[in-house]
């Protein structure tokens, strides 16, 4: 699975969770601010931002296929994709 950045709605970049389980960060510049983004745990999250609302803090981290994390004051938009588990679909 991986986490797809895109910044003003094209593509910026691609983070691969699956197998990442130490804690790594990525600095997001875009024109409107930064974003600190953390990889920990196959899963991803906002932990700072310079953005007045800080809602994207707040979403947490992040490791299912289609989970998303968007901070709209910096244009910023997060969606994980990969395979869902079979075993969680077929429970739906």
């Amino acid at each position: 699975m991986s986490a797809y950045i895109n910044i003003e709605g094209e593509f910026y970049k691609e983070i691969p969770l699956t197998g990442q389980i130490d804690y790594k960060e990525y600095i997001i510049r875009t024109k409107e601010g930064v974003n600190i983004i953390a990889v920990q745990n196959e899963s991803i999250a906002v932990v700072r931002a310079d953005c007045s609302d800080h809602v994207c803090e707040a979403f947490g981290y992040k490791s299912k296929p289609g989970e998303t994390i968007v901070c709209l004051p910096h244009k910023l938009y997060i969606e994980l994709k990969g395979e869902i588990d079979k075993q969680v679909d077929e429970d739906i």
